[in-house]
């Protein structure tokens, strides 16, 4: 759901392009292959999430 924005990442690496003025696309070569599309930013959300959970459990374990 996120308009165009350089914070998309694929695997393999394409070439990103603006799509209808707004909208993220792709260049995909022939073939294939699976490609994996992260957003760089949701992704380090999430991570801070699991970080969060992590140190919430340590200090939960730690109070007597």
């Amino acid at each position: 759901g996120q308009g165009y924005e350089k914070g998309w990442i694929t695997y393999p690496k394409l070439k990103q392009v603006k799509v209808n003025s707004w909208a993220n696309g792709w260049i995909v070569p022939d073939g294939g292959e699976s490609v994996y599309i992260v957003f760089w930013p949701q992704a380090l959300e999430w991570f801070g999430f699991i970080v969060l959970v992590c140190v919430l459990t340590g200090l939960k374990n730690r109070v007597y």
